[in-house]
């Protein structure tokens, strides 16, 4: 995770509230074992305008999705 965000600050990414609260979500699936829960937050995601794919929420959804096969 700290490579992340060193690469995030030499890109100029900055997370905003969305962003951090979607990652955390995901990670709380990954970690539960919630697949089907996680699988509804990147569906959310993926529909909603208000959040945008980026570098941080790519990699939480690769961690989820590796960690819950």
């Amino acid at each position: 995770m700290d490579c992340l965000y060193s690469e995030m600050i030499i890109l100029g990414v900055k997370p905003d509230e969305y962003t951090n609260a979607m990652v955390g979500l995901l990670s709380a699936c990954a970690k539960a074992g919630d697949a089907r829960k996680g699988k509804q937050i990147h569906l959310f995601i993926c529909k909603s305008w208000e959040i945008d794919m980026n570098l941080i929420l790519e990699s939480a959804l690769i961690d989820m999705y590796a960690k819950l096969g």
